[in-house]
């Protein structure tokens, strides 16, 4: 059974505000994931896809350390609010509605 990937959607517009909990939860993981990967890897110049990016908090933390960073989501509306945080933040990432399923 897949899990309702709606919830992403739904809370889009506030995806970056800290307004909602579980939200701010996987923002706050951030630091603690990369802080392992960091210590393995150059992100200078990298390659990098963020499959179910959601709304870009992994994606944005990649390309501030310099990667070339795709992110991939089923949420659209996720989508939108990661391509709006990315621009106005001066980020360049590619971001696509998707899933990890249908990549070839």
């Amino acid at each position: 059974m897949r899990n309702d990937l709606t919830i992403y959607d739904r809370v889009a517009d506030s995806w970056w505000s800290d307004d909602i909990r579980w939200v701010r939860t996987l923002k706050n993981l951030v630091p603690g994931r990369l802080a392992w990967f960091d210590r393995q890897i150059d992100w200078q110049g990298q390659d990098a896809l963020d499959l179910g990016c959601a709304g870009g908090f992994m994606a944005e933390a990649l390309a501030a350390r310099g990667a070339h960073v795709t992110g991939i989501d089923p949420a659209e509306g996720a989508i939108a609010a990661a391509r709006a945080h990315a621009r106005a933040h001066g980020l360049r990432i590619g971001y696509d509605v998707g899933v990890g399923e249908a990549l070839p």
